[in-house]
């Protein structure tokens, strides 16, 4: 499990140290629909899930047929070798364990120091990847684990979506650059170099390459909160598009930046305005 804090907080943290610091967000293309189901039993006896469990999440997926439609012709029944079920609930779990699997794979020393005896090599939630080393050759081993890895469970890493980005600091200057110069490859393919004035996302929060957030947190929850205020809705109607819009869209930034509580009192006055209001 990861999380934008834990992201945000190894960056920042290279601005204190003498070494640099080095990041690969990496896109695993349809993972969802592309994990072998010969991974899942794999996964699932390395995890010690208990041999009935095994045998009976192996049975599902063997003996799970489907068709294809298409302009009124219909295929013959055939079994599908990739993909977690979609709307089963025991999918993100298989997924999960799957993605630790891949983490157990990073040399424990090949992470960077967080201080105060914290180590970090990689976070992930779901198929959001994030890898760190505190050297370039750290982080290239890293990936290379990685691509290799996915290989072998039927995933592959999209070279065009994931990125890089590398910070080298001058003791001299005291100050953190963004070395361009520094190239990344997975599966011999070049990733993307971050400059300093680019951005990336982790699970929908925005960063600067030097770790900052690109955005203010409650701004943002609270310019949701008026565009929905404002639109001709009804109470119900606001409501549900505060907990399924607002509410999921400014939740990991929040949790980042340790405003959780200041954001209390928005939600509040927004539910007062709702309830007052004679639509």
């Amino acid at each position: 499990m990861g999380s934008p804090k834990t992201s945000s907080s190894w960056i920042w943290y290279s601005g204190t140290t003498s070494s640099g610091r080095n990041l690969a967000s990496l896109d695993v293309a349809k993972a969802f629909d592309s994990v072998a189901h010969r991974t899942i039993k794999e996964t699932l006896q390395m995890m010690g899930i208990p041999n009935p469990m095994t045998h009976y999440i192996s049975d599902v997926y063997d003996r799970s047929t489907t068709v294809l439609s298409c302009g009124g012709a219909t295929s013959q029944e055939f079994h599908p070798r990739c993909g977690v079920k979609q709307g089963d609930p025991m999918s993100p779990c298989i997924f999960n364990m799957i993605m630790d699997s891949l983490l157990r794979k990073i040399p424990k020393e090949v992470g960077a120091d967080l201080g105060e005896g914290v180590t970090v090599n990689g976070v992930a939630f779901a198929d959001d990847l994030v890898f760190v080393a505190s050297t370039p050759v750290g982080l290239q081993t890293t990936i290379d684990i990685v691509g290799r890895h996915l290989a072998l469970c039927g995933l592959t890493v999209n070279s065009g979506k994931s990125l890089t980005v590398s910070l080298e600091v001058i003791p001299k200057e005291k100050k953190t650059v963004v070395n361009l110069r520094q190239v990344f490859t997975c599966n011999s393919k070049p990733l993307q170099a971050l400059k300093r004035s680019d951005q990336w996302h982790y699970l929908d929060v925005p960063f600067k390459p030097e770790g900052h957030m690109a955005t203010r947190p409650l701004d943002h929850l609270k310019e949701l909160l008026d565009t929905i205020g404002k639109a001709p809705l009804k109470p119900q109607q606001w409501m549900f598009g505060f907990r399924a819009v607002a509410i999921p869209s400014a939740l990991y930034g929040l949790n980042h930046s340790g405003t959780a509580q200041q954001s209390g009192p928005l939600c509040e006055d927004g539910s007062e305005k709702v309830a007052r209001s004679p639509r």
